[in-house]
């Protein structure tokens, strides 16, 4: 299914909301990395920032699920016991679903991003959510919740010089978010 912009969830988040974000995109910078930048000199220098962008798209989807972010702050600090292994793609925890943000930069239409899912972090049967930081300030943040997709709809490689090797997908191809249904994406325990 393809998604239109009318299908965009629009999240705002508060300053409470930001500064929470904040907080943990600092936590996980300790032992945390970036995969969308080459250059180890500029990926070091931005790592803030992509933590942030990162963090904001995670709380902005917890609270378009949940309607709170009470289980997004207990989940974030329960993986800083863990430093340095990060959430393996699992960010609602118990749940095969992963979202990826990006900073709306240069393009103003959403539908004319993509969806980059790096190797390490693409696993078979897991939901690929597709989220946009719109604008942020001290104040509060715009985030896009544009569609989702099945990681065995994602294509690979893409031959764009950055992200080769990646599998993707246009967000105007992501099913809407009015299609995604969280315990659809429930870890099974073996029994």
């Amino acid at each position: 299914m393809c998604i239109k912009q009318t299908d965009i969830v629009k999240i705002v988040l508060e300053k409470s909301q930001v500064d929470m974000c904040k907080k943990h995109a600092q936590k996980a910078m300790i032992g945390g990395h970036s995969w969308i930048r080459e250059d180890r000199e500029e990926r070091m220098a931005q790592l803030g920032e992509d933590q942030l962008v990162g963090q904001l798209g995670e709380a902005a989807l917890f609270l378009w699920l949940f309607g709170n972010l009470d289980w997004y702050d207990s989940s974030r600090t329960e993986s800083y016991k863990k430093p340095g292994k990060g959430d393996k793609g699992q960010d609602v925890p118990g749940y095969k679903v992963d979202i990826k943000t990006s900073l709306m930069r240069k393009k103003p239409y959403p539908l004319d991003y993509h969806l980059f899912v790096a190797p390490r972090e693409w696993h078979p049967g897991w939901a690929f959510v597709s989220g946009l930081v719109e604008s942020t300030s001290d104040d509060e943040a715009t985030v896009l919740l544009c569609g989702w997709a099945r990681s065995e709809f994602m294509q690979l490689p893409d031959t764009h010089q950055w992200f080769k090797g990646t599998y993707w997908l246009p967000v105007s191809s992501l099913s809407p978010m009015t299609e995604f249904q969280l315990e659809d994406n429930k870890i099974q325990q073996p029994s």
